[in-house]
């Protein structure tokens, strides 16, 4: 709708469906289970999403954009300036989160 807004549709498709790529580690309840019984060690969690996200995208090879994606559509992402693209799936992301809590589906 805003041709001098340069965004690269592909692009963004892929940083949507890849930004929570992390999550199923920080999230698996075996990994929760050993954290929260030595957070003083591990630390609680002792691996966020958002790293272990970045690590995957590089690892298996997707483009760095991609992998910001990952790192930095979160709190992390305060410590950077996000892409253009980030910065949409940062705001789609946390727009779900609060539709949910304002509708009473996370109580």
């Amino acid at each position: 709708m805003f041709p001098q807004l340069p965004i690269d549709r592909d692009l963004l498709l892929a940083c949507a469906l890849c930004h929570d790529v992390g999550k199923p580690f920080e999230f698996d309840p075996s990994n929760q289970e050993r954290w929260r019984q030595q957070p003083g060690t591990s630390g609680f969690p002792a691996i966020r999403h958002t790293q272990f996200g970045t690590h995957v995208c590089l690892t298996i090879g997707l483009p760095e954009e991609v992998a910001h994606a990952a790192g930095c559509h979160s709190g992390e992402g305060e410590l950077v300036q996000r892409s253009l693209h980030v910065t949409i799936v940062h705001h789609a992301d946390y727009a779900f989160w609060e539709v949910l809590q304002a509708g009473s589906a996370l109580d």
